[in-house]
């Protein structure tokens, strides 16, 4: 599973770093609100009640009201918008305008996450690879992060990978985390960047190889992410 150097020294850190590496890059925690996933799930309407919604929320025009915005938003919810689903959805998890109640938010995100909204099936996935508002289920959080990293979503192709590694939900398979991380890594996901980069370093899922490392490391370190330096005997 991981190379096998001379110096036990050398040996021990590896061993440390193989799970130290994807916990330094774990996958979000908290559930995100509407922001544009390459075009997908952003289904803005001109109406009256979109406007209001969104001046309430930003302050503009008026003074900001979270209580005002939620209750537009509900409305534009319960008329189907899985746009408004998903964001009254992240309202309920952040307790903004409504108090912060995990199970309602499951049950908006479920909403839109079945009419395909990207965001709301990332979202999803996140609560039941948690346990807030629904059973903790990693096979339900692999299922719908698959749906998301499906239709491109880089933060659910990084969970994927996630899932795969550490083996959540699904059978390890660090060749299928290195897949998917890949994938995250190609969109500019930095925590991506430095798994793949810690793959490539230690022949995990790829091949070894020191220059793919640097790359993957170097990208992520332009980011600004901090990456571990790993002795090699």
């Amino acid at each position: 599973m991981r190379s096998q150097f001379i110096r036990t020294w050398a040996v021990l850190a590896l061993l440390a770093l193989a799970s130290g590496a994807w916990a330094q890059s774990s996958p979000a925690t908290a559930t995100r609100s509407n922001r544009d996933t390459q075009g997908k799930g952003r289904k803005w309407d001109a109406s009256a009640q979109w406007t209001l919604a969104f001046l309430y929320e930003a302050g503009r025009g008026v003074p900001q009201d979270y209580q005002q915005a939620a209750k537009w938003y509900r409305k534009l919810a319960e008329g189907g918008s899985s746009f408004a689903q998903n964001h009254i959805g992240f309202m309920y998890n952040q307790g903004l305008g409504v108090p912060q109640d995990y199970a309602q938010s499951a049950v908006w995100y479920r909403k839109a996450a079945e009419q395909g909204d990207t965001n709301a099936q990332y979202n999803l996935g996140l609560l039941y690879q948690s346990g807030q508002g629904v059973p903790q289920d990693y096979a339900q959080a692999v299922l719908w992060f698959r749906k998301a990293a499906g239709q491109g979503d880089a933060d659910a192709q990084y969970s994927l990978a996630y899932a795969f590694a550490k083996g959540e939900g699904v059978t390890q398979d660090y060749e299928e985390a290195a897949r998917w991380a890949q994938k995250s890594a190609d969109q500019g996901f930095t925590a991506a960047q430095h798994s793949i980069g810690f793959a490539y370093h230690v022949g995990q899922g790829v091949p070894q190889n020191y220059a793919m490392a640097a790359y993957w490391y170097r990208k992520a370190a332009e980011q600004g992410m901090q990456t571990r330096n790993i002795p090699l005997g």
